[in-house]
């Protein structure tokens, strides 16, 4: 289960079976206690005066798979936060290497989830979205180092799984995880994965297809924030402009450019 998840009940009995695959609890978490991102979920627990836990988290999932991870390894799970920890430098320099860059380099902070965070530029999460949408071999990037090559051996899985599952990404109502059921454009023609991030990062990868051979990686960030409704206008336009957006989808999304602009409702339009 991948960040970030809404909370909702799936969601949660999915990690429910996910802790009792690998053996552990609610206590070995140690992501920030939150609320769920679902509105009708966090509305819910607030009223029955419950408070935030880490399961509730949105990267809940993320951080349960990091225990397990080193439960199997027989390694000690307690301190999976440590930035130096060989699974967080292991990741550092795919990272390196999937952008040709110094993995020292590299610029580290901390997550609001609590695990460290690297910094990238626009382009360079662009680069590593068109990575991820695309087969490996097809990359052109050098031979990979020995120490890499159990990661690489599996870097296709996750574009699987994110296209097949795409309700563990985000959640029911959530723009990531609608953008890759297929509700904007033809997944048919054009296969997209999306990642909503925090203070409004919007990233959208789109498949090697007839229109777009080597595929694309698309970065929209909002300097205002976090509010999914000016980064989906942007996405849409972003899309309808590229030929991916459903005829159906680019006359709504005019609708919305209006409502959220000047504030009121307007009604159905007569004719064309």
């Amino acid at each position: 289960m991948l960040s970030s998840h809404s909370a909702q009940d799936f969601h949660l009995k999915a990690l429910d079976e996910i802790e009792k695959i690998g053996g552990i609890d609610d206590s070995a978490l140690q992501n920030t206690p939150l609320f769920p991102i679902n509105p009708a979920q966090r509305f819910a627990f607030r009223n029955q005066k419950l408070a935030p836990c880490s399961r509730w988290g949105s990267c809940s999932g993320k951080h349960a798979g990091f225990v397990m991870a080193l439960n199997a390894d027989g390694k000690d799970s307690s301190k999976y936060l440590e930035p130096s920890s060989e699974h967080f430098i292991r990741m550092k320099k795919m990272l390196g290497y999937l952008l040709q860059v110094d993995w020292n380099e590299i610029p580290q902070t901390t997550d609001g989830c609590r695990l460290p965070n690297y910094a990238f530029a626009g382009p360079e999460i662009a680069r590593l979205y068109n990575q991820l949408a695309r087969p490996f071999n097809d990359l052109g990037l050098p031979e990979p180092p020995h120490e890499l090559k159990d990661l690489i051996a599996e870097f296709d899985l996750l574009k699987r799984f994110m296209s097949k599952h795409p309700e563990y990404v985000g959640g029911e109502e959530r723009f990531d995880t609608e953008l890759m059921q297929g509700k904007y454009s033809d997944p048919n023609e054009t296969m997209l994965l999306a990642k909503e991030g925090a203070d409004g990062l919007l990233t959208i990868a789109v498949a090697p297809c007839p229109k777009y051979p080597s595929g694309l990686g698309i970065v929209i960030k909002s300097s205002s924030g976090d509010d999914p409704r000016y980064f989906t206008l942007i996405a849409l336009e972003l899309l309808d402009r590229l030929g991916i957006l459903l005829p159906k989808q680019r006359r709504e999304n005019k609708l919305k450019h209006l409502n959220f602009s000047y504030h009121f409702n307007l009604p159905e339009p007569v004719g064309r």
